[in-house]
């Protein structure tokens, strides 16, 4: 059985090795990448995995956030060029934890819901993976800080019988399709990593979606709504609606909301 990841970014260099690393001890056995403009480093380090026989590494410069397309291209190539049994559509935000050959193993499904749960730090420090232990364990809908309110979940999809991803890689077209939610995986999201990643996260991801004319509006919402307040010079009123302080956070952890994700430091 051959499980293969695949993995769409655009200047993720602070994060990209850490999430391959992760994803390769935890039993993915390949990793297809596409490259989508990065000019921080990014490359250069994909390139690394690429000369250990690690990854495949595709070059898209489309800048429209046609991620269904592109997701969906790389799983396809997954599956008929590298052999995939399963492809995990992954961002390297995301780090899945849990017995991912196992579950895929014992499973009669071929579409498998993984859950997330944002791992944050306050916005008062600096980030790093050591200042963002508070895992968001029950999100609450009405919490006074996005990243404290709930996500949807992503999908693990056996290749034979992948038609197509969905945007987000939320959910998937598939053959005669056998969902099940998979409990035993929890996805850790590092979603904004310090008001400076949130800037250009927000400049870059809310630009691509408004030239992507093709795409429902309501897609990419969260992106388009960030990147209108940066527009408008609305910056750090924004970032505040989105990262909970830490007085958020210590009355989200005496609520039960946020845990400490102590077996999971990533430090």
């Amino acid at each position: 059985m051959k499980l293969v990841m695949t993995l769409l970014v655009r200047d993720e260099a602070d994060i990209v090795a850490a999430n391959i690393r992760h994803h390769l001890a935890a039993g993915v056995d390949f990793i297809v990448a596409t490259d989508n403009g990065s000019t921080d480093g990014t490359i250069e380090i994909l390139e690394g995995f690429q000369r250990d026989g690690a990854l495949h590494l595709r070059h898209d410069a489309d800048d429209t956030f046609d991620q269904a397309r592109l997701t969906t291209e790389m799983a396809h190539l997954a599956r008929d060029r590298f052999g995939a049994d399963w492809v995990l559509s992954n961002d390297a935000d995301e780090f899945w934890v849990g017995p991912l050959r196992e579950t895929i193993r014992a499973t009669p499904a071929n579409l498998l819901f993984c859950r997330r749960a944002n791992r944050v730090a306050p916005r008062e420090a600096a980030w790093s993976f050591a200042a963002a232990p508070h895992l968001v364990a029950t999100p609450e809908v009405d919490a006074p800080a996005e990243l404290l309110r709930p996500i949807p979940p992503k999908v693990l999809v056996r290749a034979a019988d992948l038609i197509g991803l969905t945007q987000g890689c939320h959910n998937a077209e598939m053959r005669e399709a056998r969902p099940a939610a998979a409990r035993e995986i929890l996805i850790r999201h590092f979603a904004v990593r310090g008001r400076d990643h949130f800037i250009r996260k927000a400049t870059a991801g809310g630009a691509a979606y408004t030239r992507n004319h093709a795409l429902d509006p309501r897609l990419g919402a969260h992106w388009r709504r960030w990147h209108r307040a940066i527009q408008a010079g609305r910056l750090d009123e924004e970032y505040a609606c989105v990262v909970p302080s830490a007085e958020d956070l210590a009355q989200a952890s005496a609520a039960g909301t946020v845990i400490e994700d102590a077996t999971f430091p990533f430090s």
